[in-house]
């Protein structure tokens, strides 16, 4: 198939249509421009080598970016921008096995609304993790539209050597949590449990089966997060009804069978987290076009 071809086939799809509106194109040209920068790139990374001695190429790739978002989500993410940075990560990968590519084309906008984190953490966030490299990005020629991220899927996180937080490697993970499981709920949006209580609740989810439940200290050891910010989340999670405590000296927890997450969202108004961000870019969107349109527009000659 010829870029010609498959121009004509998306520009004429469902896909096609969403993709102009999300992208905000205005014209065929503008749309031609934007996949024909995905067919080009697409030609020069595609690795035929992904086929060999699997069933499959999609099946290859999506077995892959599992395995990578189970090493993303596994990783102790630590210093202050360490949940924005794994927040990221997530929604990326994510991102690519919804659509089983490993080249994925997002927005600052779009990630900071999957990951429930600001634009500015966002974009933060990828220029750290480019720099460790888990992807190269393909910035945009134009402002606010997607960006083309070419996801290494044998990338893996670089933990800090020796306590050192500025020295990093790579080092061996114990992979405690299941492939997919996914907590950017609006539960744990920052303006409800947060980012690190969720780093918690998927520790027990990871455990839900053991025949005792993990400890303060097994908890703090497997997320990278404090022991007095896990007793924190732990407190706020069991007070939620999310997780269930055994015991006062060297309790254990585990995550409660009857947590409504949805429930918890609503009490902190969260429930609608996404869709009020959404609307919010939107509306930014569209004040930022009327102001270009302003500034183009000649003045007025006295």
């Amino acid at each position: 198939m010829e870029f010609e071809e498959f121009s004509e086939l998306v520009w004429s799809s469902e896909l096609g249509r969403t993709f102009v509106g999300e992208q905000g194109l205005k014209t065929r040209a503008q749309f031609d421009k934007q996949t024909r920068r995905a067919w080009d790139y697409t030609e020069e990374h595609f690795d035929h080598g992904y086929e060999h001695g699997a069933a499959s190429y999609e099946e290859t790739v999506r077995e892959r970016l599992g395995d990578l978002l189970t090493r993303v989500q596994a990783a102790p993410w630590p210093g202050r921008g360490g949940n924005s940075e794994r927040a990221t990560a997530v929604a990326l990968v994510t991102l690519g096995h919804e659509t089983n590519r490993y080249t994925v084309d997002a927005s600052v906008r779009e990630l900071a609304t999957r990951a429930m984190i600001g634009r500015t953490a966002v974009g933060n966030a990828i220029g750290r993790l480019a720099a460790q490299g888990m992807f190269t990005r393909t910035r945009s020629e134009v402002r606010g539209q997607a960006d083309t991220f070419h996801l290494f899927l044998d990338w893996a996180p670089l933990l800090p050597k020796g306590g050192h937080t500025k020295s990093y490697g790579p080092q061996e993970i114990t992979l405690c949590v299941p492939v997919l499981v996914i907590t950017e709920h609006p539960a744990f949006s920052a303006g409800a449990l947060g980012k690190s209580a969720g780093r918690v609740w998927e520790f027990l989810l990871s455990r839900v089966n053991s025949e005792v439940g993990p400890t303060v200290e097994d908890i703090r050891a497997g997320t990278g997060l404090s022991a007095n910010s896990v007793r924190t989340h732990l407190k706020n999670m069991v007070a939620n009804g999310l997780a269930d405590k055994r015991g006062q000296r060297n309790a254990t927890y585990s995550a409660s069978p009857s947590a409504d997450l949805d429930r918890v969202a609503a009490e902190y108004g969260q429930a609608d987290y996404e869709e009020r961000t959404r609307e919010r870019f939107e509306r930014e969107r569209k004040g930022y076009e009327t102001l270009l349109s302003q500034r183009e527009q000649p003045a007025d000659v006295a």
